[in-house]
Parts: structure tokens; sequence; C-alpha cells
């Protein structure tokens, strides 16, 4: 099963919309857990999901982002929500229940690069839609520069062999 961005969109936008946050830490708790609800919806192109990750780290970055903004100091809220991703995915660990293609076992998924900086385009603060659709479309870019590689088994002829397989993307 995939991430339903399309739900995450509408919660985020309803969240906004009925001004439910009394904080900046509030947002910043209410977006991480919805984040990381959704990507342990979402997996490797082998199937692999997520199954735990530093959520804390997370929801400080959110809470730093979100306390700049506040400040007028919007680029800052790219750079903030960037490092806090970064530092989520270095965290991450991996299931290793489905193997790859001619595989018969994973040893281990390994991420080699927790994804890549980005910038979130915010035009317009009191448009919860687009603001939103921005997060979003910001989260969507970040998971698709996530690396790894999934450690597997095949069995040869001669013997079983580990052989990496490598995979771009969380989605």
């Amino acid at each position: 099963m995939a991430i339903d961005w399309n739900l995450f969109e509408y919660s985020l936008t309803t969240y906004f919309r009925q001004k439910k946050s009394k904080s900046e830490e509030d947002t910043a708790y209410y977006l991480t857990n919805l984040y990381d609800a959704n990507i342990r919806c979402g997996s490797t192109q082998y199937q692999n999901k997520v199954i735990s990750a530093n959520k804390e780290i997370l929801k400080n970055m959110f809470f730093a982002g979100l306390i700049d903004a506040r400040r007028n100091k919007l680029n800052n809220i790219s750079n903030k929500f960037s490092s806090g991703l970064i530092l989520y995915w270095n965290s991450v660990t991996l299931d290793n229940i489905v193997p790859p293609p001619t595989a018969t076992i994973t040893v281990t998924n390994i991420i080699l690069s927790s994804g890549l900086s980005g910038k979130i385009k915010i035009y317009n603060t009191y448009d919860f839609s687009s603001l939103s659709r921005s997060l979003i479309f910001f989260f969507r870019n970040h998971l698709m520069t996530i690396k790894g590689i999934s450690k597997s088994i095949i069995t040869t002829p001669s013997g079983p062999i580990l052989i990496d397989f490598p995979w771009i993307g969380y989605q």
C-alpha cells in the first residue's frame, strides 16, 4: 500500500482550517505524527516498510521551522524542515520481510542517503489548501531522493550469495 497523499492533504488542510493548534509546538506535534503515520503506509520498491524512526528529532525541527516562520523568517522554514526530514530518515529502520525479486531472503536494508534538502514554496499562509499542497510537494520530493540497498541472498548452483539490491525513493 502506498502513501495516500490525498488523505494527508485533507487531514492537514482540515487541521489548519479548524485552527486546532494552540501553538507552534502543537502544530509540530500534529505534523510529525501525520507524517510518520503516512510514511509507515509507504514502502521501498521492494515493499520494505519503516518499522521505527526518531519522531522527536523531526518534531523539534518542525517546531524550530514554525518558530522561524512566526518571526517572518520564511526562508529558514525550508532549512529546518529539510534537516528534520534528513535526521528522521537517518534514524529509520526498515523491515526485512519481503526479499527483492530472485532473492530468497533479505538480510538487512540500509539507507545510504537520507535524502536531499528542498525548498517549501509558501505564497500565502492563510490559504490552507495551498499551504498543505506546498508541504506535501516538499515531502514527496524529499522521499524521491532517499536511496538505499537491500542486502539479500540469492541461490546459485555454487551456493548462496549475498547481493546488494539498490533502491531509490520511498512511496
